[in-house]
């Protein structure tokens, strides 16, 4: 499922347009990237967390040149699902 048909979904279940749903989430998509850059965590009662988990410089073995290379810090946005949302998939 894309925005695009997710959107529709949505639109067809509220009283919403399909334009504003697409605001809706690109607003909600937004907010959720600013609150990680933030180093916050977003929190959704049932659904699950939103965050950020940060790596440190580490050294790897690049098997193409056969040396050894650093790979700088860097940090990337971690989805943890919540219980009632593990149970909805794992119970169909």
């Amino acid at each position: 499922m894309n925005k695009k048909d997710l959107a529709q979904k949505v639109s067809k279940k509220t009283s919403y347009a399909e334009k504003e749903v697409l605001e809706i989430i690109d607003t909600f998509c937004e907010e959720i990237a600013a609150a990680i850059k933030a180093d916050e965590k977003v929190k959704l009662h049932g659904f699950g967390i939103f965050f950020r988990r940060s790596y440190g410089v580490r050294k790897c073995y690049n098997p193409i040149s056969g040396k050894i290379e650093t790979i700088s810090a860097s940090s990337q946005p971690v989805f943890k699902a919540g219980p009632k949302l593990r149970e909805k998939i794992n119970n169909k």
